[in-house]
């Protein structure tokens, strides 16, 4: 309904549990497929790792928040 809409999706952030990580990579590996067969672009933040990540390695730091904005900026302009 929306022509003029750009899509975009942005990978799922790594976190400090390796089990859990294991899932976000297959995740992140069927969305990047996915925009390849739609034409949308994929945000990869592999340039977000464990030294972004609070104590509890869940959340972002203030390094991971400025990260986060910087690709997103970058992606955008």
């Amino acid at each position: 309904n929306s022509p003029n809409t750009n899509i975009s999706i942005s990978s799922i952030l790594l976190r400090s549990d390796k089990l859990l990580n294991d899932k976000i990579n297959e995740t992140n590996k069927i969305l990047r497929a996915l925009c390849k067969s739609k034409g949308w672009p994929f945000l990869d933040h592999r340039n977000i790792d464990i030294s972004c990540l609070n104590r509890r390695g869940l959340h972002l730091n203030r390094k991971g928040s400025n990260q986060l904005t910087k690709d997103f900026d970058k992606h955008l302009n």
